[in-house]
Order: C-alpha cells, then structure tokens, then sequence
C-alpha cells in the first residue's frame, strides 16, 4: 500500500512538473501562493554557480534561497548521527527567506502531526504577557515537580513551591503552565488564540500546526503545558520563532528567491512579505528576554552542542525553547524540539529542529539547531575551522570501546555495575538525556586496556584466629567479604578460629 501511494506521488508530480512553465504568470501566481509546491520543486534542484536552481522544459529558471553551505553541512551531520526520523529548518526572520531545510533519512519536513511538546508554552506565556495576567518577574505557587503530568498534583499535591514566569519559560516548570491556565485563561480562550500563531489555519498550502476542541478547564490547562492535543510542523515551529524576532509580525515564507527566462531576463525577483501582526513590540521583546534564558541556564543549556556554541560564539546569544514528548503515532519515539533565533538583539537567522529519539541517534533534538546556528555564523563571519590532529588519539590508546546491546529488564543502573562506570559516563558517551533505554539499543562503553588483561592471582592459605570476623580478614587482604563467602563457599559470616580460607590476591 504504501509503495502504491509512492508510485501515485511520482505520477502525479511528474505530470505537474510536465506542466510547468516558468514563464508563464498563472503559474508564476500559483507557485507563489503554493509552499508544498515551492518545496517539492526545490527537492528536485540542482546546484548550479553556488545557488540551488530548477529548470523547466523551456530552460526557464528558478532560484531557490536556500543556503547551500548551510543545507550541506546540516545534511552531513544528521547523517553522521544516525538522524533518521529527524530535521533542521532555517528562516530569515526579516524576510521570510528559506534558509535550511534538511531531513535524515526520511523527509519529515512537511508532517504537521508531531506533539508540541513544550514548544507551546510559548504560546501560553505570550498569553500571560498580551491580557498582562503576569510580567516576566511575577511569581506563582504549584504543586509537583517540574516535569510532573498529573493535573491533579498540580492543584492538590504535598508540597508547594514558587517561581517566576521567567524561570518557568526557561526550565519548563509543566505544574507551574498549568496552574496559570487553570487560574487565568477561563476568561480567554486559547483555541482562539492559537489561530494568532497559525493553528488550524488552512491558506497558503503550508503545513500548518492543529489544536483539537479544549472543551474542559483541564484540557485547557494541560494544552498550556505543552501536554495537550497540539502538533505541529517544523516549518511551523520555525515561523513561530521568526515571528517573535521579528518584533511580533509573522512573515511569509518562501523558497523562490528569482526567476529568469530561457534568453536570462528577470521575470520574478523576491519580495518580502507579511501575513500579520501576532503581537505588540514590547510583548515579543519580552519574550525574547526570557526565551533567552533559556539557552543561559535553562533546559537547553546543558546540550554538549550548545556548550561548544558557547564557547565559539562568547557575545552571541541564542532565544529559544525546547520540548520533548514521545510521539505515540509513526514513527514512536522520543520527539526533542527546539525553536529559536539568533543573535536574540539582531535576530539574523530562526531555526527548528526535530529529532525522534528511537534509541539509536547519537545527538539530540536540541543539538541538531545548536550545531546549525555554529555552521551558519561561521560562514557569516568567514570563520575557517581547523582540524585538529590525533583530537583523540590519546584517548583510543587508553581505552577500547564496547558495544552492549541492551536487553529485556537492563537499566542503566544494572550496565553501570556490570563494567563498573558510572552512570554520567554511559550517558555522556551515548548523548543520552534520559535514563529510558529500549531493547535492542547499542550502548557505548568505554573500558582501559587493563580490564581485558589476564590478571595473576597469588593464592593464600589462611588460618582464622582468635577474634577475626570476615570483616577484618577482608579489610586486611584488600578484597570483599562476598568475594571471600564465594571463594570458600561460606552461607554466613561466621567463622571460628582453626579454620582455614582461600584468598585470592592479585598481583
């Protein structure tokens, strides 16, 4: 079935692209108002003098906007990853100009049917800020721990706690999203206001994000959370970015940079454009402020990808939120976001970035946009990167790398012991935000050379006194009263004096 609606796709494309003419203007007019149609002729580009260029039958041409170093670069990466449900989008905020869009090894772009996640809670705090329910610095009381999904904890739970808006935005506080809408949004509605930031809008043939009916207070309250019936696309989410670094405005997305006739004359050149006004100024610098936070100490903060930004690029800061939820439709896995811009004082450049974590990918959803935001100011400010020889060649000699595959019941736990690491490094080795692991999951181990050498043993004969415990002996010989229980086939611990023990003492 699926192979059937593939061939459909192909015929049905090829007999449109059998249609095009470039330099005809109803088709000029269609190709500008169709974004699904600019991006499915932008997939069948080639390169051509550095910039991304389709022709037509007639030897028309269309120039794309996209970045072909940035587009490269991102591609290589996710690639290198194992991305393959995952992608990186690019916008110009200003503009309104396809920078990026880069997928792994499915083309996921276009899908509007991934959860928000935590993304939403821009929204919400958009909200809180435009009826001026709270300010940045307001507090409020919750119950439960920040990632709690229980609304019950959240009105009724053990302990009360207090932050800010701010800080709420920044580490993602679900109880803290919930108590505000489930206090204040009854007299709004937030289905209604969604539609300001392109829920459930259908013009422009753009993959726009979905709300589904909140019909109850809890609904309502969860939605703000970023735990609601919400999806959306990450071209979507890269447009809500753009939106707030563009003081507010939503600007019109498009890849079509140009269009010239088969002699080389200019029929199209670009021009931006604006759907509308989202908020007022002084709302979206506010939320700029804060998303800012996040990036500072907040949830994406500890991202090795957003580490190594911030040493590259001490004095250019990054606004954005993550979100990560697991998607329960195809494909099932962990879906990370991040949305955002920079420099958050000169918005230059808008991203989103989705990766669905199935156990196998070696970076994050977060870091995919952190390590295309370094690619993109490295080629603004002509920065030319160095190789760096034998980067690791102390490391290799030291240490020899294990593959485990994680079994039914394993935890990281029950790894860490078995080679005796800790478990930070199985994370870090793995770039592991969480502690699920799946069946079936390579892990990384890391172990010295010494581990897998034959160790000598000296064996001891050794009689008990008066007075030793299997404490004492064990204390004394540098070795574990269960090794010494194993060794001598001992049920307890008690021993008396005349008895004899075998110990094993390496070399």
């Amino acid at each position: 079935m699926k192979i059937l609606k593939q061939a459909i796709f192909v015929l049905i494309f090829f007999k449109v692209a059998f249609a095009i003419n470039l330099n005809d203007t109803s088709f000029i007019y269609k190709l500008l108002s169709d974004f699904k149609l600019q991006y499915e002729l932008f997939k069948n580009s080639h390169l051509e003098d550095g910039k991304y260029v389709y022709t037509d039958k007639y030897g028309n041409k269309l120039i794309f906007t996209v970045d072909p170093f940035l587009q490269k670069k991102v591609k290589k990466y996710l690639l290198k990853h194992r991305v393959k449900y995952g992608c990186f989008v690019a916008i110009e905020p200003q503009s309104g100009r396809v920078l990026a869009s880069v997928y792994g090894k499915k083309d996921i772009c276009l899908r509007n049917d991934f959860p928000t996640a935590s993304t939403f809670k821009v929204i919400s705090a958009a909200l809180a800020l435009e009826k001026d329910i709270m300010e940045p610095q307001s507090h409020l009381y919750y119950r439960g721990r920040p990632t709690s999904i229980s609304f019950r904890t959240w009105i009724r739970g053990r302990y009360r706690y207090k932050t800010t808006l701010e800080q709420a935005l920044a580490k993602s506080i679900n109880p803290f999203f919930g108590v505000l809408a489930y206090k204040y949004f009854r007299n709004y509605n937030l289905e209604e206001y969604a539609k300001k930031w392109g829920f459930n809008l259908s013009f422009y043939n753009f993959p726009w994000g979905r709300i589904k009916n909140l019909n109850s207070i809890v609904q309502v309250a969860k939605t703000a959370a970023g735990l609601g019936p919400t999806t959306f696309s990450p071209f979507h989410g890269a447009l809500i970015a753009a939106t707030i670094a563009n003081d507010g405005i939503m600007p019109v997305p498009s890849f079509v940079e140009a269009i010239y006739d088969r002699d080389g004359n200019l029929v199209y050149s670009f021009t931006s454009k604006y759907f509308w006004r989202v908020i007022d100024v002084d709302v979206a610098n506010k939320l700029s402020n804060m998303l800012e936070k996040t990036y500072a100490y907040g949830t994406a903060s500890h991202d090795i990808e957003f580490r190594k930004f911030k040493r590259t690029f001490k004095n250019i800061k990054i606004a954005g939120k993550t979100g990560t939820l697991s998607n329960r439709s195809y494909p099932k896995g962990i879906c990370q976001w991040f949305i955002g811009f920079a420099d958050y004082r000169n918005p230059s450049i808008a991203v989103a970035s989705l990766g669905i974590n199935r156990g196998y990918m070696t970076t994050s959803g977060y870091g995919i946009s952190a390590y295309g935001l370094r690619e993109y100011f490295y080629e603004k400010f002509g920065i030319i990167k160095k190789r760096r020889k034998y980067k690791y060649r102390s490391y290799k000699t030291k240490y020899k790398k294990i593959y485990y595959i994680v079994r039914k019941g394993d935890n990281l736990y029950y790894i860490a012991k078995k080679f005796n690491v800790r478990i930070s490094d199985i994370k870090r080795w793995n770039h592991l935000k969480h502690n699920y692991l799946y069946p079936g999951q390579r892990l990384v181990i890391y172990k010295s050379y010494s581990y897998f050498k034959k160790r000598k043993y000296l064996k001891i004969k050794y009689k008990v006194k008066t007075g030793d415990t299997l404490w004492k002996i064990a204390r004394k010989f540098g070795v574990s009263i269960k090794a010494l229980k194993k060794w001598n086939h001992l049920k307890t611990t008690n021993i008396k004096a005349g008895d004899y023990l075998i110990i094993y003492k390496s070399l």
